[in-house]
Protein backbone atom coordinates (compact mmCIF):
# COMPACT_ATOMS: atom_id res chain seq x y z
CA UNK A 1 0.00 0.00 0.00
CA UNK A 2 1.29 3.47 -0.75
CA UNK A 3 2.85 5.40 2.18
CA UNK A 4 1.96 9.30 2.60
CA UNK A 5 2.59 12.03 4.97
CA UNK A 6 -0.15 13.41 6.76
CA UNK A 7 0.31 16.53 4.99
CA UNK A 8 -0.45 14.72 1.71
CA UNK A 9 -3.11 12.74 2.34
CA UNK A 10 -6.50 14.07 0.97
CA UNK A 11 -8.53 16.30 3.85
CA UNK A 12 -11.67 14.89 5.69
CA UNK A 13 -14.40 17.20 7.31
CA UNK A 14 -16.03 16.66 10.14
CA UNK A 15 -19.51 16.80 10.50
CA UNK A 16 -19.87 16.62 14.29
CA UNK A 17 -21.09 14.48 16.68
CA UNK A 18 -19.58 12.30 18.74
CA UNK A 19 -19.83 7.92 19.46
CA UNK A 20 -20.72 6.89 16.28
CA UNK A 21 -21.12 3.35 16.01
CA UNK A 22 -23.57 2.46 13.40
CA UNK A 23 -24.28 3.71 9.70
CA UNK A 24 -26.51 3.75 6.97
CA UNK A 25 -27.76 5.48 4.03
CA UNK A 26 -30.86 6.07 2.40
CA UNK A 27 -31.27 7.92 -0.89
CA UNK A 28 -29.72 11.52 0.37
CA UNK A 29 -30.45 11.03 4.26
CA UNK A 30 -27.23 9.73 5.88
CA UNK A 31 -28.82 7.75 9.10
CA UNK A 32 -26.21 7.49 12.11
CA UNK A 33 -26.32 5.30 15.50
CA UNK A 34 -24.68 6.08 18.29
CA UNK A 35 -24.66 7.20 22.20
CA UNK A 36 -24.16 11.02 21.16
CA UNK A 37 -23.32 14.21 23.37
CA UNK A 38 -23.93 16.70 21.32
CA UNK A 39 -26.80 15.98 18.80
CA UNK A 40 -28.99 19.14 19.39
CA UNK A 41 -31.63 19.91 21.73
CA UNK A 42 -32.22 16.26 22.65
CA UNK A 43 -28.90 14.77 24.11
CA UNK A 44 -30.49 11.71 24.28
CA UNK A 45 -31.25 11.27 21.03
CA UNK A 46 -29.45 7.52 19.61
CA UNK A 47 -30.50 7.84 15.86
CA UNK A 48 -30.37 10.43 14.11
CA UNK A 49 -30.29 11.70 10.34
CA UNK A 50 -28.02 14.31 8.34
CA UNK A 51 -28.79 15.71 4.89
CA UNK A 52 -26.78 17.81 2.68
CA UNK A 53 -24.47 17.21 5.85
CA UNK A 54 -26.70 19.28 8.10
CA UNK A 55 -28.15 17.48 11.31
CA UNK A 56 -32.08 17.09 10.99
CA UNK A 57 -34.21 18.13 13.57
CA UNK A 58 -36.91 16.04 13.39
CA UNK A 59 -35.11 12.80 13.33
CA UNK A 60 -35.91 9.27 14.59
CA UNK A 61 -34.40 10.93 17.81
CA UNK A 62 -34.40 7.83 20.87
CA UNK A 63 -34.34 3.65 20.62
CA UNK A 64 -35.36 3.37 24.43
CA UNK A 65 -34.49 -0.42 24.33
CA UNK A 66 -30.07 -0.02 24.26
CA UNK A 67 -27.65 1.63 22.79
CA UNK A 68 -27.55 1.09 19.04
CA UNK A 69 -24.82 -1.34 17.24
CA UNK A 70 -26.47 -1.26 13.40
CA UNK A 71 -28.57 -0.02 11.41
CA UNK A 72 -29.90 -1.71 8.38
CA UNK A 73 -32.49 0.27 5.75
CA UNK A 74 -34.50 -2.05 3.73
CA UNK A 75 -37.40 -0.76 1.05
CA UNK A 76 -37.17 2.61 2.71
CA UNK A 77 -37.71 1.41 6.46
CA UNK A 78 -35.58 1.86 9.13
CA UNK A 79 -34.45 -0.83 11.18
CA UNK A 80 -31.86 -0.62 14.80
CA UNK A 81 -29.98 -3.66 16.47
CA UNK A 82 -29.66 -3.16 19.75
CA UNK A 83 -26.21 -4.01 21.87
CA UNK A 84 -26.33 -7.17 23.52
CA UNK A 85 -29.77 -7.35 24.04
CA UNK A 86 -31.91 -9.59 21.61
CA UNK A 87 -34.02 -6.54 20.19
CA UNK A 88 -34.62 -4.97 16.58
CA UNK A 89 -36.80 -1.68 16.62
CA UNK A 90 -38.60 -0.18 13.36
CA UNK A 91 -39.01 3.26 12.89
CA UNK A 92 -42.46 4.45 11.49
CA UNK A 93 -41.39 7.61 9.50
CA UNK A 94 -45.24 9.19 9.00
CA UNK A 95 -45.48 9.02 13.03
CA UNK A 96 -42.11 9.78 13.86
CA UNK A 97 -41.63 6.72 16.70
CA UNK A 98 -39.81 3.33 17.49
CA UNK A 99 -41.61 0.37 17.43
CA UNK A 100 -39.72 -2.94 19.18
CA UNK A 101 -40.42 -5.51 16.97
CA UNK A 102 -41.60 -9.28 18.60
CA UNK A 103 -39.22 -11.02 16.60
CA UNK A 104 -38.97 -13.76 19.49
CA UNK A 105 -35.27 -13.95 19.51
CA UNK A 106 -33.73 -14.72 22.57
CA UNK A 107 -30.00 -13.19 22.00
CA UNK A 108 -28.32 -10.48 19.93
CA UNK A 109 -28.71 -9.67 16.35
CA UNK A 110 -25.95 -8.61 14.49
CA UNK A 111 -26.53 -7.99 10.59
CA UNK A 112 -29.00 -8.21 8.16
CA UNK A 113 -29.03 -9.13 4.27
CA UNK A 114 -31.62 -8.70 1.90
CA UNK A 115 -32.96 -11.80 0.57
CA UNK A 116 -35.89 -11.33 -2.29
CA UNK A 117 -38.90 -9.36 -0.81
CA UNK A 118 -37.57 -10.60 2.90
CA UNK A 119 -34.87 -10.00 4.72
CA UNK A 120 -32.43 -12.64 6.42
CA UNK A 121 -31.31 -11.61 10.03
CA UNK A 122 -28.33 -13.29 12.02
CA UNK A 123 -26.85 -13.37 15.21
CA UNK A 124 -26.18 -14.72 18.63
CA UNK A 125 -29.36 -16.01 18.89
CA UNK A 126 -31.08 -19.75 19.35
CA UNK A 127 -34.67 -19.38 19.20
CA UNK A 128 -36.76 -19.10 17.11
CA UNK A 129 -34.05 -20.51 14.72
CA UNK A 130 -30.66 -21.15 15.68
CA UNK A 131 -28.23 -18.28 14.81
CA UNK A 132 -30.66 -17.40 11.29
CA UNK A 133 -34.06 -16.22 10.33
CA UNK A 134 -35.97 -15.03 7.10
CA UNK A 135 -38.47 -11.77 8.22
CA UNK A 136 -40.77 -11.27 6.28
CA UNK A 137 -40.94 -7.27 6.37
CA UNK A 138 -45.14 -7.13 6.03
CA UNK A 139 -45.47 -9.43 8.64
CA UNK A 140 -43.02 -9.67 11.11
CA UNK A 141 -43.12 -13.07 10.84
CA UNK A 142 -39.63 -15.11 11.22
CA UNK A 143 -39.00 -18.94 9.33
CA UNK A 144 -35.70 -20.87 9.52
CA UNK A 145 -33.53 -21.64 6.71
CA UNK A 146 -34.73 -24.94 4.40
CA UNK A 147 -31.30 -25.87 4.58
CA UNK A 148 -30.73 -25.27 8.23
CA UNK A 149 -28.74 -23.67 10.19
CA UNK A 150 -24.70 -23.04 10.27
CA UNK A 151 -23.49 -24.57 13.01
CA UNK A 152 -22.15 -21.47 14.48
CA UNK A 153 -23.44 -18.61 16.20
CA UNK A 154 -23.30 -15.68 12.79
CA UNK A 155 -21.83 -12.00 12.53
CA UNK A 156 -20.98 -11.47 9.33
CA UNK A 157 -23.08 -12.12 5.97
CA UNK A 158 -22.86 -11.23 2.43
CA UNK A 159 -23.53 -12.53 -0.92
CA UNK A 160 -22.66 -12.56 -4.21
CA UNK A 161 -24.93 -13.22 -7.42
CA UNK A 162 -25.14 -17.56 -6.47
CA UNK A 163 -24.42 -17.87 -2.96
CA UNK A 164 -24.58 -16.29 0.43
CA UNK A 165 -21.60 -16.32 3.03
CA UNK A 166 -21.92 -16.72 6.74
CA UNK A 167 -19.15 -16.11 9.14
CA UNK A 168 -18.37 -16.22 12.76
CA UNK A 169 -16.60 -14.23 15.65
CA UNK A 170 -15.67 -17.39 17.73
CA UNK A 171 -13.04 -18.88 17.70
CA UNK A 172 -14.44 -22.74 16.29
CA UNK A 173 -13.84 -24.67 12.49
CA UNK A 174 -15.58 -23.74 10.29
CA UNK A 175 -15.77 -20.28 10.98
CA UNK A 176 -17.13 -19.60 7.64
CA UNK A 177 -20.02 -21.52 5.25
CA UNK A 178 -21.56 -21.04 1.68
CA UNK A 179 -24.95 -21.49 1.15
CA UNK A 180 -25.84 -22.31 -2.95
CA UNK A 181 -28.61 -19.82 -3.20
CA UNK A 182 -30.04 -22.29 -6.27
CA UNK A 183 -30.28 -25.27 -4.45
CA UNK A 184 -30.84 -23.87 -0.93
CA UNK A 185 -27.91 -26.39 0.40
CA UNK A 186 -24.42 -25.93 2.59
CA UNK A 187 -21.37 -26.04 0.37
CA UNK A 188 -19.43 -28.53 2.80
CA UNK A 189 -15.89 -28.03 1.26
CA UNK A 190 -15.69 -24.50 1.11
CA UNK A 191 -14.10 -23.61 4.50
CA UNK A 192 -11.50 -25.92 3.38
CA UNK A 193 -7.65 -23.98 2.82
CA UNK A 194 -8.79 -21.40 5.37
CA UNK A 195 -6.49 -21.05 8.53
CA UNK A 196 -7.58 -22.98 11.39
CA UNK A 197 -9.06 -21.76 14.70
CA UNK A 198 -9.73 -18.14 13.83
CA UNK A 199 -12.16 -15.49 14.51
CA UNK A 200 -13.76 -13.42 11.20
CA UNK A 201 -14.27 -9.66 10.98
CA UNK A 202 -16.00 -7.77 8.33
CA UNK A 203 -16.74 -9.39 5.47
CA UNK A 204 -17.96 -7.82 1.54
CA UNK A 205 -18.50 -9.00 -1.64
CA UNK A 206 -16.45 -7.12 -4.29
CA UNK A 207 -16.07 -7.94 -8.12
CA UNK A 208 -17.87 -11.48 -7.55
CA UNK A 209 -14.94 -11.92 -5.02
CA UNK A 210 -15.25 -12.57 -1.55
CA UNK A 211 -13.40 -10.56 1.15
CA UNK A 212 -12.91 -11.47 4.95
CA UNK A 213 -10.95 -10.29 7.58
CA UNK A 214 -9.64 -13.23 9.92
CA UNK A 215 -7.73 -13.42 13.07
CA UNK A 216 -5.74 -16.03 13.76
CA UNK A 217 -2.78 -14.59 16.25
CA UNK A 218 -3.13 -11.77 13.75
CA UNK A 219 -5.00 -9.80 11.29
CA UNK A 220 -5.33 -10.85 7.89
CA UNK A 221 -7.23 -10.14 5.01
CA UNK A 222 -8.40 -13.06 2.59
CA UNK A 223 -10.03 -13.30 -0.83
CA UNK A 224 -11.83 -16.17 -2.27
CA UNK A 225 -10.58 -16.94 -5.60
CA UNK A 226 -12.71 -18.29 -8.86
CA UNK A 227 -11.01 -21.60 -8.37
CA UNK A 228 -12.45 -22.17 -5.18
CA UNK A 229 -8.91 -21.22 -3.28
CA UNK A 230 -8.03 -18.75 -0.75
CA UNK A 231 -5.34 -16.11 -1.87
CA UNK A 232 -4.05 -13.70 1.60
CA UNK A 233 -3.48 -10.23 0.81
CA UNK A 234 -1.82 -9.14 3.88
CA UNK A 235 -1.80 -8.66 7.71
CA UNK A 236 -3.39 -6.21 9.43
CA UNK A 237 -2.15 -5.17 12.98
CA UNK A 238 -4.74 -3.30 13.60
CA UNK A 239 -7.74 -4.84 11.69
CA UNK A 240 -10.68 -4.15 9.80
CA UNK A 241 -13.85 -2.57 11.19
CA UNK A 242 -16.08 -2.50 8.37
CA UNK A 243 -16.17 -2.33 4.24
CA UNK A 244 -18.36 -1.20 1.67
CA UNK A 245 -18.29 -1.36 -1.86
CA UNK A 246 -19.61 1.40 -4.49
CA UNK A 247 -18.41 3.20 -7.31
CA UNK A 248 -16.49 0.28 -8.56
CA UNK A 249 -13.89 -0.36 -5.42
CA UNK A 250 -13.95 -1.93 -2.10
CA UNK A 251 -13.99 0.50 0.94
CA UNK A 252 -12.19 -0.19 4.38
CA UNK A 253 -11.86 1.33 7.40
CA UNK A 254 -9.36 0.35 10.37
CA UNK A 255 -6.05 -0.60 8.45
CA UNK A 256 -3.74 -0.16 11.31
CA UNK A 257 -1.31 -2.14 10.04
CA UNK A 258 -1.26 -1.21 5.96
CA UNK A 259 -0.64 2.39 7.11
CA UNK A 260 2.38 2.34 9.36
CA UNK A 261 2.74 5.01 11.84
CA UNK A 262 -0.71 6.30 11.00
CA UNK A 263 -3.94 5.44 13.45
CA UNK A 264 -6.94 3.12 13.36
CA UNK A 265 -9.13 5.80 12.07
CA UNK A 266 -8.00 5.42 8.29
CA UNK A 267 -9.82 4.52 5.22
CA UNK A 268 -8.86 2.63 2.02
CA UNK A 269 -10.11 1.45 -1.44
CA UNK A 270 -8.74 -1.00 -3.53
CA UNK A 271 -9.65 -1.63 -6.79
CA UNK A 272 -8.66 -5.21 -7.28
CA UNK A 273 -4.87 -4.94 -7.80
CA UNK A 274 -3.84 -2.58 -5.10
CA UNK A 275 -4.82 -0.67 -1.93
CA UNK A 276 -4.96 3.17 -1.53
CA UNK A 277 -4.93 5.29 1.34
CA UNK A 278 -7.67 7.72 0.73
CA UNK A 279 -7.10 9.36 4.23
CA UNK A 280 -7.09 9.73 8.27
CA UNK A 281 -9.85 11.11 10.12
CA UNK A 282 -8.14 12.80 12.23
CA UNK A 283 -4.42 12.94 13.66
CA UNK A 284 -2.85 12.25 16.86
CA UNK A 285 -5.15 9.84 18.38
CA UNK A 286 -5.84 5.77 18.45
CA UNK A 287 -9.36 6.34 18.58
CA UNK A 288 -10.66 3.73 15.56
CA UNK A 289 -13.39 3.93 13.29
CA UNK A 290 -16.63 1.71 13.67
CA UNK A 291 -18.80 2.41 10.28
CA UNK A 292 -18.70 3.60 6.78
CA UNK A 293 -21.09 3.61 3.58
CA UNK A 294 -20.27 5.51 0.42
CA UNK A 295 -22.58 7.88 -1.53
CA UNK A 296 -23.75 7.74 -5.26
CA UNK A 297 -21.84 11.19 -6.32
CA UNK A 298 -18.87 9.76 -4.90
CA UNK A 299 -18.46 11.03 -1.06
CA UNK A 300 -17.14 8.78 1.64
CA UNK A 301 -18.31 8.94 5.27
CA UNK A 302 -17.05 7.16 8.08
CA UNK A 303 -17.51 7.70 11.95
CA UNK A 304 -16.00 6.59 15.39
CA UNK A 305 -15.95 8.01 18.50
CA UNK A 306 -14.23 11.01 17.35
CA UNK A 307 -17.54 11.81 15.11
CA UNK A 308 -18.46 11.16 11.90
CA UNK A 309 -16.11 12.81 9.03
CA UNK A 310 -16.71 13.16 5.34
CA UNK A 311 -14.64 12.80 2.08
CA UNK A 312 -15.91 14.59 -0.87
CA UNK A 313 -15.48 12.89 -4.70
CA UNK A 314 -13.08 9.86 -3.40
CA UNK A 315 -13.65 8.02 -5.86
CA UNK A 316 -11.51 9.97 -8.13
CA UNK A 317 -8.17 9.46 -5.27
CA UNK A 318 -5.46 6.86 -6.04
CA UNK A 319 -1.70 6.30 -6.14
CA UNK A 320 0.93 6.75 -8.91
CA UNK A 321 3.18 6.30 -6.21
CA UNK A 322 4.00 6.59 -3.01
CA UNK A 323 4.48 10.52 -3.07
CA UNK A 324 1.49 12.00 -4.86
CA UNK A 325 -2.44 11.60 -4.99
CA UNK A 326 -4.78 11.63 -7.89
CA UNK A 327 -8.08 13.44 -7.30
CA UNK A 328 -10.77 13.37 -10.53
CA UNK A 329 -13.70 15.31 -9.44
CA UNK A 330 -17.26 15.46 -9.88
CA UNK A 331 -17.97 12.41 -10.15
CA UNK A 332 -20.52 12.73 -11.89
CA UNK A 333 -19.77 15.44 -14.02
CA UNK A 334 -21.70 17.23 -16.06
CA UNK A 335 -19.28 19.99 -17.29
CA UNK A 336 -15.93 20.39 -16.41
CA UNK A 337 -13.32 17.56 -14.85
CA UNK A 338 -11.38 18.82 -12.68
CA UNK A 339 -7.89 16.58 -12.69
CA UNK A 340 -5.88 17.32 -9.47
CA UNK A 341 -1.94 15.91 -8.44
CA UNK A 342 -0.56 17.10 -5.38
CA UNK A 343 2.83 17.48 -6.94
CA UNK A 344 4.08 18.59 -10.40
CA UNK A 345 6.21 15.38 -11.69
CA UNK A 346 6.95 14.18 -14.83
CA UNK A 347 4.85 14.33 -17.88
CA UNK A 348 1.46 11.97 -16.96
CA UNK A 349 -0.11 10.77 -20.56
CA UNK A 350 -3.66 10.77 -20.04
CA UNK A 351 -5.91 8.71 -21.93
CA UNK A 352 -9.63 8.33 -21.91
CA UNK A 353 -12.05 5.78 -23.46
CA UNK A 354 -15.76 5.13 -23.76
CA UNK A 355 -17.89 2.16 -22.50
CA UNK A 356 -17.11 0.61 -26.06
CA UNK A 357 -13.09 1.12 -26.08
CA UNK A 358 -13.04 4.00 -28.05
CA UNK A 359 -10.64 6.55 -27.95
CA UNK A 360 -12.21 10.31 -26.58
CA UNK A 361 -9.40 11.91 -25.38
CA UNK A 362 -5.69 11.83 -24.81
CA UNK A 363 -3.52 14.73 -23.69
CA UNK A 364 -0.26 14.91 -22.05
CA UNK A 365 -0.75 16.22 -18.62
CA UNK A 366 2.18 18.63 -17.20
CA UNK A 367 0.15 21.26 -14.66
CA UNK A 368 -0.88 20.21 -10.91
CA UNK A 369 -4.64 21.10 -12.20
CA UNK A 370 -6.11 20.18 -15.41
CA UNK A 371 -9.59 21.47 -16.32
CA UNK A 372 -10.97 19.23 -19.20
CA UNK A 373 -14.52 20.45 -21.03
CA UNK A 374 -16.70 17.36 -21.19
CA UNK A 375 -19.93 19.39 -22.05
CA UNK A 376 -20.50 18.14 -25.46
CA UNK A 377 -19.44 14.32 -24.54
CA UNK A 378 -22.06 12.25 -24.22
CA UNK A 379 -24.01 10.24 -20.72
CA UNK A 380 -22.33 7.46 -19.48
CA UNK A 381 -19.46 5.84 -18.30
CA UNK A 382 -15.70 6.65 -19.26
CA UNK A 383 -12.40 5.08 -17.93
CA UNK A 384 -9.34 6.57 -18.35
CA UNK A 385 -5.15 5.60 -17.71
CA UNK A 386 -2.80 7.76 -16.32
CA UNK A 387 0.81 6.96 -17.69
CA UNK A 388 3.75 7.87 -16.74
CA UNK A 389 7.24 5.82 -17.71
CA UNK A 390 6.86 3.64 -14.04
CA UNK A 391 3.47 2.66 -13.12
CA UNK A 392 -0.44 2.78 -15.04
CA UNK A 393 -3.25 4.50 -12.68
CA UNK A 394 -6.84 2.91 -14.14
CA UNK A 395 -10.21 4.00 -13.29
CA UNK A 396 -13.75 5.65 -14.17
CA UNK A 397 -15.76 8.48 -14.04
CA UNK A 398 -19.70 8.95 -15.15
CA UNK A 399 -21.16 12.11 -17.50
CA UNK A 400 -24.66 12.69 -15.68
CA UNK A 401 -26.10 15.82 -17.53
Amino acid sequence: MARYTQAQLPAWTNLGLTSIDAMAKTGDTLILGGIFSNAGPDLSQNVVMMKDDILLPSGPGIVTTGNISRIFVFKGVIYAFLSHAPYVDTFNRATKTWTALNLGLNNQPFKALPFGNSFILVGLFTTPSPYVVIVDPTTYTTTALPCGSPPFPVSQIASDDSSIYMSTSVNIQPSMQRMIISTMTWDTMFYVGLPQNFFCGATAVYNNHLYTCFEDGGEFLYRLESNGTWSALGSISGGISDMDTAQGFLWATGLEGYIGSFHWNTVAKYNGSAWSIIGTLSSGTQYSTSAMTTTSNGDVYAGGQEGVFKLAHATGINNINANYFLNIFPNPVASILTIHLSNQLNDQLLLITDILGNEVYKETIREINTDLDISKWSNGVYFYQLKNDKETLQGKFVVEK
